[in-house]
C-alpha cells in the first residue's frame, strides 16, 4: 500500500490546519502505542492492489475508513511505503471536516471509536 503523506509547499506544514494537526498527531501516536506502526499521516491519498483490498474487509462507511485501512494494512502484513506528495492551501471553500472545530471533533471521536474497535477486532 502507497500513501501520499501530505507536506505543504518548502515542507510548510501551515497548509493543514492547527486542530487538524494536533488530532492527527494525537491519532497516530495512539495508533504506534497499540498496533506497533508509525504512520506520519491519515492521507486521503492512497494506493492499494485491489485483491489486497479487498483482503482487508473494510467496513467503514465515512469518517473512520482511513484509519481502519492503515490499521488492517499493519495487521495484515502489507507493505506500507510513504510517498510525500506536495500541498497546498485551498484556492477557495472550506474544508468540510476541518473547516468547522465542531465536525473535527465528531470526526475525532469517530478516530477513537475506530482505534478501540480495531484493537479489540
Amino acid at each position: 500500500m502507497v500513501l501520499g503523506v501530505r507536506r505543504g509547499i518548502d515542507g510548510d506544514l501551515g497548509t493543514i490546519l492547527p486542530h487538524a494537526r494536533f488530532g492527527n498527531h494525537l491519532v497516530l501516536g495512539l495508533t504506534r502505542a497499540l498496533f506497533g506502526h508509525f504512520f506520519t499521516d491519515l492521507p486521503p491519498f492512497r494506493a492499494v492492489a485491489f485483491p489486497e483490498l479487498l483482503a482487508l474487509r473494510m467496513d467503514d462507511r465515512n469518517w473512520g475508513w482511513t484509519l481502519q485501512m492503515q490499521i488492517r494494512a499493519v495487521r495484515a502484513g502489507l507493505r506500507i511505503v510513504e510517498v510525500e506528495v506536495s500541498h497546498r492551501r485551498r484556492s477557495e471553500g472550506v474544508s468540510k471536516i476541518s473547516g468547522n472545530l465542531a465536525t473535527s471533533l465528531q470526526v475525532g471521536a469517530k478516530m477513537f471509536y475506530t482505534l478501540a474497535r480495531e484493537r479489540l477486532r
